[in-house]
Formats: C-alpha cells, sequence, structure tokens
C-alpha cells in the first residue's frame, strides 16, 4: 500500500503535501507548523511543537514515485541526532508515505529494538491509521466491503491518492497477472465522477494506458435493471443517460462476471440482445452490501430483485446464519419485517454473529445451557433490529416502501424500563402510526371525495390484521358512514364485528353482525362470529341456531362445526 499526492506541477504537489502532513500532525498534537519543501514537491520537512508539552518535533515526508531505502532513513537520523544535541525533548518523525523498502524496513527493526532515542518512523500502514483518526478515510469494514462489492473482477495492488484536499481509493484490476484496469472510490468508499477518475489517470504515470472500471456507469446500471425487466443495450443507454459506448463496456464486464442474464434477440447482436440481472443470492448480498446503508437503500429493498430473493434465498441464509428458532410464522413474520427495514436487514445480513455469542463460560457450558441463553441472545438481536427500524421509519422514503409492497398500515411501537438504586423505575415510550393512501381533500361541496371511505375500510382492514382493533373500529366508522356499495358495507361491517368481539364487546359486536346480514343474509362469516358471541353472552339456544345457518350455507365450514359441537 502506498500513498500518492497527485497534482499537475511540483509547486502544487509540495502544497498538497504541505497540506496532508500538517493535518497529520495536527491529529498526533502539533502545531506551530514551519514547513520547506524540496523543487520536486516530493519531500517535505516540517518543524512544530505539541499543543500540551510544546516539546519539539523534526518531520519529514517523503512522497516519491519509488519505496524509501535505508539511506534516507539513515541521513534524517543522522541529522534528528544533531538537533537533538541542541534540545533533548526534540522527538523525529519520518513519513513514508510513498512505502518502505524490506531493506529500510529490517534497518529501523534493528534500530528500533535498540531504543535509540525518540524516533518514529511511520510505513504507509501507521499513516492510514492515522488517516482513520482524522476521518480523511473511511473505516476498513466501511471501504473493504464497499470496494469488494463494487469491483468484481480479480484485484491488484491498491493505493490512496491524496488530490485537491481529498483521499482517493484506487484499485488495480488485472487480466491473468498484468494490471489492466483501475477504478476510483471516494475516501468512504462512495462513488465518484469519471472526471475525477479520468483526471488521477492523467496525473499518475501507473495508470497511464490502463482502463477504467467505470463504478459510476455500473451502479446507473445495477439500479436500473433491479426491475428485474430486460433490455437492450440502446434502452438501458437511454435509461441511465449515459453514452452508449460506456454502457456497453460495462455490461460486457457484467457479462464476463456472470450477474447478468444474456437473452439473444437477433442480429446484431451488440444491439439486440436483452440483459436481466441474475437471480443469484451471491450477487443479491454484494449489492445489498452496497445499497442498503446509502442513499439508494429504500429503491433497492422495493425492488423486485430484492422482492425475489427475500421470497427464496435470503430465508434461508439468515436461519443458517442466526439459528433462529421457534414457530414457522414468527420467523416468516421476521422476513416480512426485514423486507421493509433496509437498516434492518443491512444488520442481519453483515452484522457478525460473534456479537451476540454466549459470554466465555455460557460457551463451555452444555448444549441444554447454550440453548437456554440463546434466549437473551436473540432477545437483543431483535430489540437492534426494532431500533434500526425506528431510524428507517423517519425517512421519507419508509411510507413509499410500504405502498409498494400493498401494507396499508404500520403501527410502531418501542418501550423500555430501567432503575437505578435512587430512581426505582423509569420508562421511555413511543408509539407512531402509519397509513398509506390518505384520504384525498375534501371536496368544495363538503362531501367527501370518492375513495375516502374505501381508503378508511382498507386502512381498518389492515389494522385489524395487525390485532390494533380499537384503531381499526375507528376507521370503519370513518368509512362507514360515507360508503353506499352493499358489498363493502358487508365486508365493513363484518370487520368491524370481529374487532368487537376480540374486545369483548359482545353485544356491540352482535349488532355489527346483524347489520351485515342486512347487506347479505347468506354471509356465513356474519352467521358464524354472531352465534359465537351469543354463545358468549349466554344464550346458547340463538348461538345453535346461527351455526345451523352458517352450516346450511356451507357444509364444510370446519370453525362453525365445531362450535356447533361443543354449544
Amino acid at each position: 500500500m502506498t500513498i500518492k499526492v497527485l497534482a499537475s506541477s511540483a509547486k502544487d504537489k509540495g502544497r498538497l503535501l504541505d497540506q496532508l502532513v500538517k493535518r497529520l500532525l495536527d491529529e498526533l498534537g502539533y502545531d506551530d507548523f514551519r514547513a520547506r519543501v524540496s523543487g520536486a514537491g516530493t519531500d517535505l520537512e516540517v518543524k512544530a511543537r505539541h499543543r500540551a508539552t510544546q516539546a519539539p518535533i523534526c518531520c519529514r515526508a517523503r512522497a516519491l514515485p519509488r519505496e524509501v531505502g535505508p539511506d534516507e532513513l539513515k541521513r534524517f537520523l543522522a541529522a534528528y541526532t544533531r538537533d537533538k544535541k541542541k534540545d533533548r525533548r526534540l522527538v523525529g518523525l519520518f513519513l513514508a508515505l510513498s512505502g518502505l523498502s524490506r531493506p529500510a524496513r529490517e534497518w529501523y527493526a534493528r534500530m528500533e529494538e535498540k531504543g535509540k532515542g525518540e524516533f518514529h518512523v511511520f510505513p504507509p500502514e501507521k499513516i492510514l491509521a492515522l488517516l482513520r483518526r482524522a476521518r480523511l478515510i473511511g473505516p476498513p469494514e466501511v471501504v473493504e466491503p464497499a470496494i469488494k462489492s463494487r469491483i468484481r473482477t480479480d484485484v491488484g495492488p491498491r493505493f490512496l491518492a491524496y488530490h485537491e484536499g481529498l483521499m482517493y481509493w484506487v484499485q488495480m484490476t488485472l487480466t491473468g497477472r498484468k494490471p489492466t484496469g483501475y477504478a476510483v472510490l471516494a475516501f468512504h468508499g462512495d462513488l465518484v465522477s469519471r472526471v475525477v477518475a479520468r483526471e488521477l489517470k492523467r496525473l499518475d504515470p501507473a495508470l497511464q494506458g490502463k482502463r477504467l472500471v467505470d463504478v459510476y456507469v455500473r451502479d446507473k446500471v445495477f439500479l436500473t435493471l433491479l426491475d428485474l425487466v430486460s433490455r437492450n443495450l440502446e434502452a438501458l443507454a437511454k435509461e441511465v443517460r449515459e453514452p452508449l459506448a460506456d454502457v456497453r463496456d460495462v455490461m460486457q464486464d457484467l457479462v464476463r462476471e456472470n450477474v447478468v442474464v444474456v437473452e439473444p434477440g437477433g442480429q446484431p447482436r451488440w444491439k439486440m440482445d436483452r440483459y436481466s440481472l441474475r437471480g443469484d443470492l451471491g450477487l443479491f448480498l454484494s449489492l445489498a452490501r452496497q445499497y442498503l446503508e446509502g442513499p439508494n437503500k429504500f429503491r433497492f429493498l422495493g425492488s423486485a430483485f430484492a422482492a425475489r430473493l427475500l421470497a427464496t434465498d435470503v430465508p434461508g441464509y439468515l436461519e443458517a446464519r442466526w439459528k433462529f428458532r421457534g414457530p414457522e410464522q414468527e420467523r416468516a413474520g421476521l422476513y416480512r419485517f426485514l423486507g421493509v427495514s433496509p437498516s434492518g436487514l443491512n444488520h442481519a445480513l453483515f452484522t457478525p454473529t460473534d456479537r451476540y455469542a454466549p459470554a466465555e463460560g455460557e460457551a463451555r457450558s452444555g448444549f441444554a445451557e447454550r440453548e437456554r441463553g440463546r434466549g437473551p441472545q436473540m432477545s437483543r438481536f431483535l430489540a437492534d433490529l426494532l431500533v434500526r427500524m425506528a431510524t428507517d421509519t423517519e425517512h421519507p422514503q419508509f411510507q413509499e416502501l410500504l405502498a409498494a409492497k400493498g401494507i396499508k398500515a404500520h403501527l410502531f411501537r418501542a418501550a423500555a424500563k430501567a432503575a437505578t438504586i435512587q430512581d426505582l423505575s423509569f420508562n421511555l415510550q413511543a408509539d407512531s402510526l402509519f397509513s398509506l393512501g390518505r384520504p384525498a381533500p375534501q371536496a368544495r361541496s363538503g362531501q367527501p371525495l370518492r375513495g375516502e371511505p374505501e381508503h378508511c375500510i382498507e386502512l381498518g382492514a389492515a389494522l385489524m390484521y395487525m390485532e390494533e382493533y380499537e384503531q381499526a373500529v375507528a376507521q370503519f366508522d370513518r368509512g362507514i358512514k360515507d360508503l353506499r356499495d352493499p358489498s363493502r358495507l358487508l365486508t365493513a361491517w363484518n370487520h368491524r364485528g370481529i374487532c368487537l368481539l376480540h374486545l369483548k364487546k359482545f353485544t356491540d359486536a352482535t349488532t355489527c353482525f346483524n347489520e351485515a346480514l342486512r347487506y347479505n343474509g347468506s354471509s356465513k362469516l356474519a352467521w358464524y362470529h354472531k352465534a359465537v358471541c351469543l354463545k358468549e353472552l349466554g344464550d346458547l339456544t340463538g348461538a345453535q341456531r346461527c351455526c345451523k345457518r352458517a352450516l346450511e350455507i356451507d357444509l364444510n365450514y370446519a370453525e362453525a362445526r365445531e362450535l356447533m359441537q361443543v354449544l
């Protein structure tokens, strides 16, 4: 790994090197800088003082086209030793941005063992750690997946480029063992424009003759193909608004990487063939790592591609990863939950499983003890998923995702309790209801516009399935007063009655089922639920009569037959 300072002139290169080194020294606690740059802009000498101790420092930074050798370290050490005789507090620091040769590393290791003074050499790996501290580059757990998810070809060496105040990752790609291409990403692994990528190529001789792997266009192509609709090159180029030649290069790479399906469309093949994404778990994980924490997370999760994989391969992958237990219905509910929470799904897919591993003593316990210990660990895992979903619900695109999946309502609740010696208990609660397809504004005449009652009935049904019966009843009441369609009124009264039945308001529920029967006397659902209400009210004769009526309508009505047997 090397760190290059790229500029169009020696003067600008020296200016950038001076800027970068001062930012690194500032992170180490130094200021009061006095700097001198060599003519080629690759060698910088800085004197500074520590902010807290006022101890002086003599720093040398080299950003050469080659690795630093031992002779250069020895010369700096000699100069440092002379200056240290004048001030014993002097600290020496050598920043080898272009890397250390093997002889230089061996020489410094021997010198360091002897403990000769306050003389420190920073090879690129130490400078990388300092850059992370200064937030000039992202942490490895963010950068590494970002690079691997965007570049699927064989990769070679990687280096950092500092240009106009920003750091860029430059990743070489290989054909065989020979570097033939390069890709550029921003300091946190994000996309950069082709203008930047081509400018870095112009400034770095090592990139001359190398082909740009255009991750910027690749990203736009992937986002377009997420709908699983096959397209030819011309249609694809039109949608992504990129030159046809650039899109063609990208698609040729994706074909070689086996991430797209090619459907022959006639001659000429380059023009007529159609392309679509391959429904592959490996590709899903790669794109999920790329998108679930970025600005396109809701677009990715709401896509046909994500929906297909969430319905097929992802549940098995998560079960193998986390060893989920419990009824199938609960696990299916968890996967549906993850299907509307990008942050939650990202956590479930990529968080190291040892984060929820048992303590060291529990790990050595028997199988039964470990299984009992899984309960608290999984509860903590699910709580973390809920916290992440809470952040998703605040995003303006969250409701769009629910609407795309046909979800009419979403209720998020959170509660936490705790205690200290001084405060016996305290808690935090939250309650948010999202409803989709909100009613249109009132017409000027004061009458509701068509569609508002229907929305209330649909929202009430969604809340009923969520077992939020009181809120469901309120929505049914709003919708019923303006409905005119008998079939919709039948459904609304039946659903309202079922909610009241669950709330143990049996008399009111019976009234609802009587209203439903006014619109359709052959509603087996209304007759059966009316029988349940009458049974709870102690009217067994009436319950039997209603059960018989339901069975007359449908001889195979299992619920009515079971109720009849206990009356």
